[in-house]
C-alpha cells in the first residue's frame, strides 16, 4: 500500500521566469501565488506532512524571486512560526532578481538557496542565453553539483536519495501558484495530474489525495516503471528514474534512463577504484567517495576554511571579535540549547559536581510545568533541549514528564537527556 505522507514540499509561487531557456517547462509570464493561497498551502503541508518527520519546503518555479519581497516577508515567518527547525527551507532561483534587501530576509531566515550552471560555455549561453555564463562562473570555488552527489550518494548507500530517483510516489508534493497540488513542480499547471487544491472547502487531507483517480495513476506508473527496470544493476537507487520524464515522453520509464545508467556505471568504477586506493593506503585523490558523503567534500572544507579565515581576521580588527559575531545573527537562529534542571538529586556524589552530590535539597517543579516549559523553548525555536540534573533519572516524577513530552509537537527542536545512567533503566522507559 502507498500513502500519501510527503516530507519534501514545493512551493511554486509563479511559473514565470525572464530567462528563455530552450528545455525549461516555465513561462515568459503567468500568475502569481497571493498570501491567502500560501496561508492555506502552510495549513496543508501542516496536515499531510508526517508528525515526527523533519521536512523540505523548497521554493521553486518559474523563477520563485519574481513574486518579490513581500510574498517572503509574509510567508517565511509563518513558515518558522508554524514548524520552527522542524522545516529545512530551500530556493532554486537563477539570481537574477536577487536584491540585497532579498539577500539578507533569506538568509535571516536561514533559506539555502541553490543556482545552476547547464556545462561549458557554449552548452550554457545556447540554452540560457549568451554572456550568462560568466555570472555564474564568476567564483567556481563557491560551487556544488548536488546532482551528481545524490547519484553518488545512491550508489553507496543503496537507494534513491532524490525526486528524480525516489521510490514513493508520495513522498514529494508541489503547490502551484493558485494552490493545485501535483506531485512535483513539473506537473504545476497540468491539470490532469491534479491532486486536488488546498483552498478547497474544508481543507485538503491526505486522504483527499489518495482518493483521487490520478493518485492511482501515479502509483500505477510507479510500479511499472520499476518491473520494466528489474534487470538493470542500479534499480535499487534509480527507480527507473524521474516519474513526470516517463508520463510526458508517454513511456513506461525515464526517457534518460541511457544516460542515468552511464553515469552510474561509471560512479560504481570510479568509487571501487578509489575504495581500492583507500585500503591500500596510497594516498591518491578520492574524489566519488567525497561526492558519496563518504570523505570530506571540498566545498565543505573551503566552507570551513573560509570561516576560519574571516574569524581570524576579525579577531585581528579593532572590534572585538564576539560582538561583531552576535551583530551578524539575527533573532530567528540565535537561541542554541536549554538547559532544564529538573531535580538535583543523584546517587552519586561527585566532588566536582554542582548538584553537591545529592547533599543540596532543591524544590523541585511539577511534570506539567517542566513540559510546559520544553512546549514554550520549542515555540521559541530553540535547537535543542538539554533535559538534566542532578540525576534526571531519579525526579521521582520523570515516567509522567517523559508521557507529558511525547504529546509535544517539537517543530524540529531535539529533546536530548543528560544522565550518569546511575540507575537502570527497563526498556519500556
Amino acid at each position: 500500500m502507498v500513502f500519501f505522507a510527503p516530507t519534501s514540499f514545493m512551493l511554486v509561487p509563479t511559473m514565470a521566469c525572464q530567462a528563455s531557456c530552450t528545455y525549461c517547462f516555465a513561462k515568459k509570464s503567468a500568475p502569481v501565488m497571493t498570501s491567502e493561497v500560501a496561508d492555506a498551502s502552510v495549513d496543508f503541508i501542516a496536515r499531510v506532512a508526517p508528525r515526527d518527520h523533519r521536512i523540505l519546503v523548497t521554493f521553486h518555479g518559474g523563477e520563485p524571486l519574481l513574486v518579490g519581497f513581500d510574498f517572503y516577508a509574509h510567508v517565511l515567518p509563518t513558515l518558522r512560526e508554524r514548524f520552527g527547525r522542524r522545516a529545512r527551507l530551500a530556493m532554486q532561483s537563477n539570481l537574477w532578481a536577487m536584491t540585497d534587501e532579498l539577500a539578507e530576509l533569506l538568509a535571516r531566515y536561514e533559506v539555502r538557496v541553490g543556482t545552476s550552471v547547464d556545462g561549458p560555455e557554449d552548452m550554457h549561453d545556447v540554452q540560457r542565453g549568451e554572456g550568462s555564463y560568466e555570472a555564474y562562473r564568476a567564483d567556481p570555488a563557491h560551487a556544488r553539483v548536488t546532482s551528481i552527489d545524490a547519484m553518488a550518494e545512491g550508489v553507496m548507500c543503496g537507494r534513491g536519495v532524490s525526486c528524480v530517483f525516489s521510490a514513493r510516489v508520495g513522498s514529494f508534493a508541489a503547490i502551484g501558484p493558485d494552490g493545485g497540488v501535483y506531485p512535483c513542480q513539473r506537473f504545476c499547471g497540468m491539470g490532469e495530474f491534479c491532486l486536488g487544491n488546498v483552498c478547497d472547502g474544508g481543507g485538503l487531507t491526505a486522504a483527499g489525495v489518495e482518493a483521487s483517480a490520478i493518485w492511482e495513476k501515479l502509483v500505477a506508473a510507479q510500479a511499472a516503471k520499476e518491473r520494466a527496470c528489474g534487470g538493470c544493476a542500479h534499480v535499487a537507487y534509480c527507480h527507473g528514474g524521474c516519474l513526470y520524464h516517463a508520463l510526458a515522453a508517454g513511456m513506461v520509464r525515464d526517457l534518460y534512463c541511457a544516460a542515468y545508467k552511464e553515469t552510474f556505471d561509471r560512479i560504481s568504477r570510479d568509487m571501487a577504484l578509489e575504495m581500492g586506493e583507500v585500503l591500500l593506503g596510497t594516498g591518491a585523490p578520492t574524489p566519488t567517495l567525497a561526492m558519496a558523503g563518504e570523505r570530506p567534500h571540498p566545498f565543505e572544507l573551503w566552507i570551513k576554511r573560509d570561516r576560519a579565515l574571516r574569524a581570524w581576521e576579525l579577531g585581528r580588527s579593532d572590534e572585538p571579535f564576539a560582538v561583531t559575531h552576535l551583530r551578524s545573527r539575527h533573532p530567528e537562529n540565535d537561541l542554541n540549547k536549554l538547559y532544564l534542571h529538573i531535580t538535583f538529586s543523584c546517587p552519586l556524589r561527585c566532588d566536582h559536581c554542582y548538584a553537591d552530590g545529592g547533599v543540596r535539597q532543591v524544590a523541585e517543579m511539577p511534570a506539567r510545568r517542566l513540559a510546559r516549559i520544553v512546549r514554550e523553548a520549542c515555540d521559541a525555536r530553540f535547537r535543542s533541549v538539554v533535559v538534566t540534573g542532578g540525576e534526571p533519572l531519579a525526579y521521582a516524577g520523570f515516567d509522567e514528564l517523559c508521557g507529558l513530552l511525547g504529546g509535544i509537537d517539537r517543530k524540529g527542536c531535539s529533546l536530548v537527556l543528560r544522565t550518569s545512567l546511575g540507575f537502570s533503566v527497563e526498556r519500556e522507559r
